[in-house]
């Protein structure tokens, strides 16, 4: 059995189609839901895929992690795949980030990320539970909310609209949703090794908004008019500069880039634009 809570939507739906036994949990913290798993016998050792993403409070993530700690002491769950993010990082201004980089929260996002860290930390001391802790940089797809760059940047050229843009400078690590599921299929399928396993997660290549917007206009045969807004820059958010050093996941699971982000920002745009269904 697959468990899934604290995922964002359109990432929870990417999974749910992939697998047959899918559940998401979002009222984990109801008592009588986890009696029932506790009491069904065919829940034995089940994967859970958790990300830091809510918009609660942080009694709901204690109440959350109350929650994942008694399905693990009653053998219930025995693999957590976490989707943490690059927030956990201390910000750097040139060069990869590595896994054994300063760990150093530069906004809320990056401290609860960083919460759940230390908790699953705690689950694989106490109970010896298969962890696996995937830093995300920028996972991109169809159906991902417009809140983000890239869906907010589609939006635009489909629209026809003007694009707000704080910083055209500001360079991501993009990777395909596809890529990703792929990648945490292998770590599911995978046998037990009670260990903690911690992984940065991203294409290893940077690519600054100003070259982003360039191939969508080659993309779409549009050209979005992206205006510069100063109140888009939110300094205690904004890193300047986030490339991933994947070196770890390639050489543990053979991971490269499969599809390439112009590749992607394609079958994001067909997607977006009505082309082609998911």
């Amino acid at each position: 059995m697959i468990y899934s809570i604290n995922l964002e939507e359109w990432i929870d739906k990417s999974f749910s189609r992939q697998f047959e036994n899918y559940k998401n949990l979002q009222n984990l913290f109801n008592k009588s839901i986890v009696q029932s798993i506790i009491e069904n016998e065919d829940n034995d050792s089940a994967t859970l895929l958790i990300g830091y993403y809510n918009p609660f409070s942080y009694s709901y993530i204690g109440q959350i992690m109350d929650s994942i700690e008694l399905l693990v002491a009653f053998k219930k769950i025995s693999k957590i795949i976490y989707f943490s993010s690059f927030g956990v990082y201390k910000p750097k201004f040139e060069g990869k980030y590595r896994e054994d980089d300063t760990v150093q929260p530069y906004n809320s996002i990056g401290l609860n990320a960083l919460l759940y860290e230390d908790f699953f930390t705690f689950l694989n001391t106490r109970y010896s539970t298969d962890i696996y802790i995937l830093r995300n940089f920028s996972i991109y797809g169809p159906m991902q909310n417009d809140i983000s760059l890239i869906p907010n940047l589609m939006k635009g050229f489909i629209k026809n609209e003007e694009v707000y843009i704080g910083d055209m400078k500001k360079v991501r690590d993009y990777l395909y949703i596809e890529d990703f599921v792929f990648l945490v299929k292998k770590m599911i399928e995978e046998k037990k090794s009670h260990e903690k396993k911690v992984y940065n997660i991203g294409s290893g290549k940077g690519t600054d908004i100003k070259t982003l917007i360039n191939i969508m206009n080659c993309i779409s045969n549009r050209k979005v008019n992206a205006i510069f807004d100063p109140s888009k820059i939110r300094k205690e958010y904004d890193y300047d500069y986030v490339v991933a050093d994947i070196e770890k996941i390639s050489t543990d699971y053979g991971f490269s880039q499969k599809i390439s982000l112009e590749e992607g920002l394609k079958l994001t745009y067909q997607w977006a634009s009505g082309r082609v269904c998911i």
